[in-house]
């Protein structure tokens, strides 16, 4: 990724989309030499790289999924004497 401040990253914003679009890296915007934004390319929900294949999934989860087994607890309490 290269970096650019951020006036000079005004003045030549069109470029750096047009090279973005041809398959550039993203591009650090920095503000008093910090970074501060990254331009990337737009890319559909359905394009995204590395997009985790579950999301948008419901998942139900069980009211006592919190409550513990009674071996559980007696293996602890054996495990306490």
């Amino acid at each position: 990724m290269s970096g650019y401040n951020l006036s000079e990253a005004r003045k030549i914003l069109p470029h750096l989309i047009d090279e973005l679009l041809a398959g550039r890296d993203p591009v650090i915007i920095e503000r008093r030499g910090k970074p501060v934004a990254v331009l990337t390319r737009y890319q559909e929900q359905n394009e995204q790289i590395g997009s985790h294949p579950l999301r948008g999934v419901s998942l139900v989860v069980a009211e006592d999924f919190d409550t513990p087994f009674d071996a559980q607890w007696e293996a602890i309490a054996d495990g306490c004497d």
